[in-house]
């Protein structure tokens, strides 16, 4: 809180004062003060330290420098009724230090207390030596620098260690040494003049240059000669040719020319020295190399071919058989079509007299069997459909299932079998602008039965030939959801929604009752005459109802297709009975059709 200063307080202030120039040493200080002379700087002791910064201690007048920490004089206690005041201290004046003198700065406060701080001399600074060039070969010299600082030209010369110059040594050749000879080298500094002298060591001989004196022969080295490199010098020196021996150059002559069985002989000669020897010469052997067909292969055997000995004056033969020859069957095809209840068939007639009678007219099945989009859906997967039209062989038993990848591998699609293979994987068609059932992937992950079965229905129907089935798409999720919540009745996914859709009147059901593959009764045949292409035919046994899934493709000649996956041929076409045979993986018969609205 601030107070008035009252008289009391001036004139304590001013005892204290008194009372402090009388302790610092007193006379001289107020001789000082009296005649106006600015005050000296004073050391102090721990004592007057001490004293000084005690809490009750009076504030000493400002007349002495400041100390050299510049720490501004600390505020003094304020008496009752005094008004407080904090000083604030502006520099007004000061002196730079130079290399060799203190400098100062002076602060003053508005109320008129001032202090000084002392700045410290520079002392100089030497950076940048520069040699004085003052150097010998074997003496250093000196350098000297500059004081950096402003206005200063002090100078500090010191030694420039490492600068000796060193010898630098011109050679004179005195004496020349020879190969047999020493010589004499004098080497003088070109700065000092100092020199020395060295003997040079004789040459010695130098031969490199070795020049073959040609008398080598077939079996033994010659000898070469070289004379010394060195000027003058006129020594040679001769060594063994290492290597050099020529070798027998032999000339062949066959004196006895060997055949087919006998054998010959041939005489070596030595171009050079005359050596010679013989050696026998095996028999050739035949050479059959160029076999000409007898023309004798039959329909179903290979026939022979023969070779007459390539070499000269041989006529021998070899005959072999002509393996792959047999020509095969040429069938002549005449056609016996339906008639009543008699069902039509081909009578096949070779000209070998071999003739056949299969019960398959091309021309008589049904147009509907022949184009449909189950049969376009097969086409899709790569399952070459149009090759079989062309050679009239679609639904001919001996192109279908296992006989197809016998006869015409190539016809089917190259998907594999796999019960984890997805059927309603799709990829996007820039050309055709929409979604379209991914191939490539399918073949990649393989199919299996149901895998087809959604790739047709929810997959091809729907990309490919724009078939509105979203109410099988809505019943096929719920019916996977009824797997996972718990739900489903059956324990088979496509089970589960077949009979949803027979319960929601999208689709038609058929139940054959057959008990085994053999109890084909007419109730179940008359099934055949209600469904139409494209019917989903579930499959089952004695040991389970859902066996198997096939898509009905049709009826001809009796006989009922199904288009299916059931191995690693993929989606291939093949016959209902096939499921029942006794030997086939595991014996299943139709147990129920489905016939979806929307197909």
């Amino acid at each position: 809180m601030k107070k008035n200063i009252s008289a009391k307080w001036i004139a304590a202030m001013l005892i204290a004062v008194a009372i402090a120039l009388a302790g610092c040493g007193g006379a001289e200080t107020n001789e000082n003060l009296q005649n106006g002379s600015e005050a000296t700087e004073t050391s102090t002791t721990p004592s007057d330290t001490a004293e000084a910064s005690r809490p009750d201690a009076m504030p000493v007048p400002s007349l002495t420098p400041a100390p050299e920490a510049a720490v501004p004089p600390a505020q003094p206690d304020v008496p009752d009724g005094a008004e407080e005041h904090e000083h604030t201290y502006v520099k007004v004046n000061e002196v730079s230090p130079t290399c060799v003198s203190d400098g100062y700065a002076e602060y003053e406060c508005s109320c008129g207390d001032t202090y000084r701080e002392t700045l410290p001399a520079l002392g100089h600074s030497f950076v940048n030596y520069i040699s004085n060039n003052d150097a010998t070969c074997t003496e250093d010299g000196t350098k000297t620098a500059v004081c950096e600082h402003p206005g200063c030209k002090e100078t500090s010369t010191v030694a420039d260690v490492g600068s000796a110059k060193g010898h630098r040594y011109s050679k004179e050749v005195t004496v020349q040494p020879t190969c047999s000879e020493k010589g004499a080298a004098r080497y003088t500094c070109t700065s000092c003049g100092h020199s020395y002298t060295e003997t040079l060591q004789a040459l010695g001989h130098d031969f490199t240059h070795y020049v073959s004196n040609g008398d080598a022969t077939c079996t033994e080295d010659g000898t070469k000669t070289a004379v010394c490199n060195h000027k003058g010098c006129h020594e040679t020196h001769t060594v063994a040719d290492v290597g050099s021996a020529k070798g027998h150059r032999y000339s062949k002559e066959v004196t006895k020319q060997p055949t087919c069985t006998e054998k010959g002989v041939a005489k070596y000669t030595c171009t050079s020295c005359g050596h010679s020897y013989t050696e026998t010469l095996q028999a050739l052997g035949h050479d059959f190399t160029h076999y000409v067909s007898n023309n004798d292969a039959t329909c179903t055997e290979d026939g022979t071919k023969t070779a007459v000995c390539n070499h000269k004056g041989c006529r021998e033969t070899s005959t072999i058989t002509d393996v792959g020859s047999a020509k095969g069957h040429s069938f002549k095809v005449e056609i016996v079509p339906p008639c009543g209840d008699r069902e039509g068939y081909s009578i096949y007639t070779c000209a070998c007299g071999y003739s056949y009678k299969d019960c398959y007219v091309y021309s008589a099945i049904p147009d509907k069997m022949m184009d449909n989009s189950l049969l376009r859906a097969l086409a899709y997967t790569g399952y070459d459909v149009n090759a079989l039209k062309k050679a009239q062989l679609l639904y001919n038993l001996k192109y279908i299932s296992g006989e197809l990848e016998e006869n015409r591998p190539e016809i089917l699609s190259g998907i594999h079998y796999s019960d984890s293979g997805l059927g309603t994987v799709i990829r996007y068609d820039p050309v055709l602008g929409k979604n379209v059932p991914d191939i490539e992937k399918m073949k990649a992950t393989g199919m299996s039965c149901t895998s087809f079965v959604e790739y047709y229905f929810l997959n091809y129907l729907r990309n490919v030939e724009g078939v509105k089935n979203g109410k099988l798409m809505t019943l096929h999720y719920e019916a996977r959801m009824s797997f996972v919540y718990g739900t489903n009745r059956y324990g088979d996914l496509w089970t589960e929604i077949c009979e949803r859709a027979v319960r929601e009147g999208c689709a038609a059901a058929c139940y054959s009752g057959l008990s085994d593959s053999q109890n084909n009764t007419p109730a179940y045949q008359s099934i055949y005459n209600k469904i139409r292409i494209g019917t989903l035919i579930r499959f089952g046994n004695e040991d389970s109802p859902y066996i198997h899934y096939a898509i009905y493709a049709g009826t001809y000649n009796g006989r009922h297709y199904v288009i299916h996956v059931g191995n690693d041929r993929g989606p291939e076409i093949t016959l209902v009975d096939y499921m029942g045979k006794e030997d086939s993986e595991i014996r299943s018969w139709p147990v129920a059709f489905y016939t979806f609205a929307f197909v």
